[in-house]
């Protein structure tokens, strides 16, 4: 988090998923979907509002072929089209991701459209059900260039955020749009926890993004190459010694997860999972027509309102519409892990970390 408005109800949710490349051949790649409430310090006056331009978002209601040769239309006309385009107190985020292969493209993700919202209420309803006592746990794109250097990252809205992703550190400091983001005061004490090799011992790239309006359960999604490791970033930027945590984190797998290594007061925590687990095999995206929507499980449950999402992004370089696919090899596992939110208290005075999951 860069300004004074910090989130709160953070979900992040880590889904197997095949991407695109420039050549249009699918990478093994990791859905992160990152969410939280926020509350802006400040609206804007109808006098900062620019509306946008329905022309502008005609390239979403072209129709894309699928992996089995049909076509989709895109769902994110209805929820763009009209959309203003606000200055407020912005609340910005560095959000840290895995770029272990140097890629320069990315996938965003709205997850405001219908089928997204419905699903990611699903899972975390069958997760809390696997609670011991239940509890209460708070569940509540396009390119501008107006304003940018020529060699400034393209800058989309996506959802209710604005984004770029810059694709190294270099690249984060002279290439994002910082007049469009607002450069943070304190940017290179900022920038020299994020070169923290303890916190981050892999190359990493970096989502750069505004609200710009409150969040209540709201975030974005963003498609970076698989790393060979599960990743869920929870670290912050301020640079403190100690920090409380209240997240809920999912990660959907084909192994099970008995828990998760987390450190406080001086010693790894080997924090709880639970889990939802298939009975059968897990269908994909090619066996939709033949996925039986009637659940019998709490997996079930989850699974069929993931086959039901329109799986479309937003390549972060080109700004060009892409769909993407569920992992060819499924998942048969939810691993749920809730740090300190579902408990009386946030887990308190804990180190600054990241959740980094071995596969080994």
């Amino acid at each position: 988090m860069m300004t004074e408005q910090e989130p709160s109800s953070t979900r992040l949710f880590d889904i197997p998923v095949e991407f695109p490349n420039g050549d249009g051949n699918l990478v093994k790649s990791k859905l992160l979907i990152y969410t939280n409430d926020l509350q802006l310090g400040a609206t804007s006056t109808p006098s900062d509002r620019r509306t946008a331009n329905p022309n502008e978002y005609s390239w979403l209601n072209q129709s894309t072929r699928t992996r089995d040769g049909s076509n989709e239309i895109s769902p994110y006309i209805a929820n763009l089209v009209g959309t203003d385009v606000t200055t407020v107190n912005e609340a910005l985020m560095i959000v840290p991701i895995p770029n272990t292969t140097r890629t320069q493209e990315f996938g965003l993700v709205d997850i405001r459209t219908d089928e997204m919202k419905r699903f990611r209420r699903i899972c975390v309803d069958r997760c809390k059900s696997l609670l011991p006592q239940a509890r209460s746990l708070s569940y509540g794109a396009r390119g501008m260039t107006d304003g940018m250097h020529s060699n400034s990252l393209q800058v989309h809205r996506v959802g209710n955020y604005d984004i770029s992703v810059a694709p190294d550190l270099d690249a984060l400091e002279k290439q994002v749009d910082w007049k469009h983001f607002k450069l943070p005061a304190d940017f290179q004490t900022r920038k020299s926890t994020l070169s923290d090799k303890k916190l981050y011992p892999f190359p990493c790239a970096y989502v750069v993004a505004k609200a710009v309006q409150n969040v209540k359960d709201d975030g974005f999604g963003v498609i970076y190459p698989d790393p060979g490791f599960d990743y869920f970033p929870t670290a912050h930027e301020n640079g403190k010694r100690a920090y409380d945590y209240d997240v809920n984190v999912y990660n959907f797998s084909n192994r099970p997860l008995s828990s998760v290594p987390f450190f406080m007061d001086g010693k790894q925590h080997n924090m709880h999972t639970y889990r939802l687990e298939a009975e059968t095999n897990v269908q994909t995206d090619s066996d939709m027509d033949d996925y039986d929507l009637a659940c019998d499980s709490p997996f079930d449950d989850v699974t069929s309102a993931w086959q039901s999402v329109s799986k479309w992004a937003v390549n972060s370089k080109t700004g060009r519409k892409i769909v993407f696919f569920t992992s060819s090899e499924g998942f048969r596992y939810v691993n749920f892990t809730p740090i300190g939110s579902h408990v009386a208290s946030q887990v308190r005075n804990a180190i600054n970390q990241n959740i980094i999951i071995s596969r080994t």
